[in-house]
Protein backbone atom coordinates (compact mmCIF):
# COMPACT_ATOMS: atom_id res chain seq x y z
CA UNK A 1 0.00 0.00 0.00
CA UNK A 2 2.90 2.88 -0.66
CA UNK A 3 2.50 5.68 -3.03
CA UNK A 4 4.56 8.44 -4.79
CA UNK A 5 4.32 11.28 -5.65
CA UNK A 6 5.32 14.87 -6.23
CA UNK A 7 5.34 18.16 -8.57
CA UNK A 8 7.53 19.53 -10.81
CA UNK A 9 11.32 17.91 -10.56
CA UNK A 10 9.89 15.85 -7.71
CA UNK A 11 7.15 14.48 -9.91
CA UNK A 12 9.75 13.46 -12.08
CA UNK A 13 11.55 11.70 -9.48
CA UNK A 14 8.55 9.64 -7.95
CA UNK A 15 8.04 8.31 -11.99
CA UNK A 16 11.81 7.93 -12.32
CA UNK A 17 11.86 6.16 -8.35
CA UNK A 18 9.34 4.27 -9.29
CA UNK A 19 10.23 2.61 -12.13
CA UNK A 20 13.62 1.51 -10.81
CA UNK A 21 11.49 0.19 -8.09
CA UNK A 22 8.43 -1.14 -9.48
CA UNK A 23 7.46 -3.82 -6.58
CA UNK A 24 7.59 -0.98 -4.58
CA UNK A 25 4.66 0.88 -5.15
CA UNK A 26 0.60 0.89 -5.64
CA UNK A 27 0.18 4.27 -7.12
CA UNK A 28 2.46 6.48 -8.91
CA UNK A 29 1.72 10.12 -9.26
CA UNK A 30 3.59 13.08 -11.18
CA UNK A 31 2.28 16.98 -10.90
CA UNK A 32 3.65 18.66 -14.08
CA UNK A 33 6.89 16.27 -13.29
CA UNK A 34 8.72 15.74 -16.97
CA UNK A 35 10.14 12.10 -18.48
CA UNK A 36 13.22 12.29 -19.97
CA UNK A 37 16.33 13.08 -17.28
CA UNK A 38 17.96 17.00 -17.18
CA UNK A 39 21.28 17.36 -18.25
CA UNK A 40 22.33 18.75 -15.10
CA UNK A 41 26.49 18.13 -14.63
CA UNK A 42 26.07 18.02 -11.12
CA UNK A 43 23.73 15.10 -10.53
CA UNK A 44 24.90 13.24 -14.11
CA UNK A 45 28.10 14.93 -14.90
CA UNK A 46 26.88 14.89 -18.35
CA UNK A 47 27.06 10.94 -18.89
CA UNK A 48 25.05 9.44 -21.30
CA UNK A 49 24.53 6.29 -19.96
CA UNK A 50 23.62 7.95 -16.41
CA UNK A 51 21.11 9.95 -18.22
CA UNK A 52 19.33 7.00 -20.34
CA UNK A 53 19.20 5.25 -16.95
CA UNK A 54 17.64 7.86 -15.37
CA UNK A 55 14.99 8.92 -18.29
CA UNK A 56 11.50 7.44 -17.77
CA UNK A 57 10.79 6.91 -21.55
CA UNK A 58 13.95 4.92 -21.82
CA UNK A 59 13.20 2.47 -18.86
CA UNK A 60 9.43 1.95 -18.89
CA UNK A 61 10.29 -1.15 -21.02
CA UNK A 62 12.27 -2.81 -18.03
CA UNK A 63 9.50 -2.00 -15.56
CA UNK A 64 6.53 -2.43 -17.50
CA UNK A 65 5.63 -6.32 -16.89
CA UNK A 66 6.17 -5.96 -13.43
CA UNK A 67 4.04 -2.52 -13.43
CA UNK A 68 1.15 -4.32 -15.22
CA UNK A 69 1.81 -7.61 -13.22
CA UNK A 70 1.54 -5.46 -9.65
CA UNK A 71 -1.24 -3.31 -11.01
CA UNK A 72 0.76 -0.26 -9.82
CA UNK A 73 -1.05 2.88 -11.61
CA UNK A 74 0.53 5.88 -12.77
CA UNK A 75 -1.33 9.19 -12.52
CA UNK A 76 -0.29 12.24 -13.80
CA UNK A 77 -0.98 15.36 -15.20
CA UNK A 78 0.60 18.88 -17.26
CA UNK A 79 -0.87 22.42 -17.70
CA UNK A 80 -1.53 22.85 -21.49
CA UNK A 81 1.08 26.05 -21.30
CA UNK A 82 3.55 23.70 -19.50
CA UNK A 83 6.99 23.41 -21.16
CA UNK A 84 7.13 19.81 -19.89
CA UNK A 85 3.81 18.94 -21.77
CA UNK A 86 5.22 17.15 -24.72
CA UNK A 87 7.65 14.88 -22.75
CA UNK A 88 4.10 13.78 -20.49
CA UNK A 89 2.20 13.49 -23.79
CA UNK A 90 4.95 11.34 -25.00
CA UNK A 91 5.01 9.08 -21.86
CA UNK A 92 1.52 8.58 -21.89
CA UNK A 93 1.56 7.23 -25.24
CA UNK A 94 4.56 4.59 -24.13
CA UNK A 95 2.39 3.82 -21.23
CA UNK A 96 -0.44 3.07 -23.65
CA UNK A 97 1.69 0.94 -25.21
CA UNK A 98 3.61 -0.85 -22.82
CA UNK A 99 -0.37 -1.45 -21.21
CA UNK A 100 0.07 0.01 -18.15
CA UNK A 101 -2.71 1.13 -16.30
CA UNK A 102 -2.40 4.95 -16.43
CA UNK A 103 -4.29 8.45 -16.65
CA UNK A 104 -2.48 11.34 -17.87
CA UNK A 105 -4.71 14.67 -18.62
CA UNK A 106 -3.95 18.25 -19.46
CA UNK A 107 -5.29 20.63 -17.45
CA UNK A 108 -5.41 24.68 -18.53
CA UNK A 109 -2.63 26.76 -17.23
CA UNK A 110 1.11 26.36 -16.63
CA UNK A 111 3.70 24.95 -14.60
CA UNK A 112 2.87 26.64 -11.63
CA UNK A 113 1.39 26.51 -7.78
CA UNK A 114 -2.04 27.73 -8.95
CA UNK A 115 -2.45 24.49 -11.23
CA UNK A 116 -1.12 21.94 -8.60
CA UNK A 117 -3.23 23.75 -5.88
CA UNK A 118 -6.37 23.11 -8.03
CA UNK A 119 -5.56 19.51 -8.43
CA UNK A 120 -4.65 18.74 -4.86
CA UNK A 121 -7.42 16.85 -3.88
CA UNK A 122 -7.99 14.79 -6.85
CA UNK A 123 -4.39 13.39 -6.72
CA UNK A 124 -5.75 12.39 -3.12
CA UNK A 125 -8.56 10.62 -3.86
CA UNK A 126 -6.87 8.91 -6.66
CA UNK A 127 -4.32 7.73 -4.23
CA UNK A 128 -6.64 6.32 -2.05
CA UNK A 129 -8.59 4.58 -4.42
CA UNK A 130 -5.94 2.95 -5.58
CA UNK A 131 -4.04 2.35 -2.36
CA UNK A 132 -7.66 0.55 -1.05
Amino acid sequence: GRGIGGLSEGGYGAINIGLHHPREFKVIESWSGYAEAADISSIFGHERSLLEANTPLDTLAHAASILRNRHVYIWFYSGTDDKFRFQNEAFARALTHADVPHRFFLVRGGHNWALWRGNAARSYLVASEHLA
